[in-house]
Order: C-alpha cells, then sequence, then structure tokens
C-alpha cells in the first residue's frame, strides 16, 4: 500500500494530479499496487479542512477515514527523534497515528508486512 499524504485544502490536492500520473505508470509496471491519500496538517470544523478530501475523491483517489490533525506534538517529537506515539503517547496525536495504523493494517486484509 502507497500511502500519499495531502495537506488540508483543496490546492494541495490539485497538486495531487502528477501523484496519480505516477501511480498510473507504476501500475503497468505492478498492476496491483494500492494507494491512498491520507490528509495531514487537517485543521477540523473549517471550510479549508473538507476541501482536500472532497477534491481528492473527486479525482478517483481512495481517501483514508483516518487523518492527521495539525498538532504542536509531531513537531516536537520529530525535534526529540523519536515517533509522537513514543513522545507523547497519550496525545491526540498518537492516537491518530495509531487510528492510522489500524486502518492500514485492515485495508491490508490484518497482515502487517
Amino acid at each position: 500500500m502507497t500511502v500519499i499524504p495531502c495537506g488540508p485544502s483543496a490546492l494541495d490536492a490539485w497538486a495531487l494530479a502528477t501523484t496519480g500520473d505516477v501511480l498510473t505508470e507504476a501500475r503497468t509496471v505492478k498492476p496491483r499496487l494500492r494507494a491512498a491519500v491520507v490528509i495531514a496538517k487537517q485543521r477540523p470544523r473549517t471550510l479549508v479542512g473538507r476541501g482536500a478530501r472532497e477534491v481528492c475523491e473527486g479525482a478517483g483517489f481512495t481517501v483514508l477515514r483516518s487523518e492527521l490533525t495539525d498538532r504542536v506534538a509531531y513537531i516536537e517529537a520529530m525535534g526529540a527523534g523519536q515517533g509522537v506515539t513514543t513522545y507523547a503517547p497519550r496525545d491526540p496525536s498518537a492516537a491518530e497515528v495509531r487510528a492510522l495504523f489500524d486502518e492500514l493494517v485492515t485495508l491490508a486484509g490484518g497482515k502487517v508486512q
């Protein structure tokens, strides 16, 4: 599974057009290649926050239910050289990452490789 991050705005999603072309080309070599978009730096309850999902889905991309919100903990964890689930295991950002992982495992048929 290829996971493609996309910012929260429609502008971010439009920038994925080239990525879609690359995926189409890659599927000529690996026809079973699966890909999905994860919305990152999401800003909940905003018009901007709905834009990317709508554009990506309209362009035919699979968009994951899980989203990664724009949170300071991601930046702090990176600065500490850790993943956010280690750096701040009780922070909402850690729950987002665990939800993303669980969704990807489910999409992979329950297999972690």
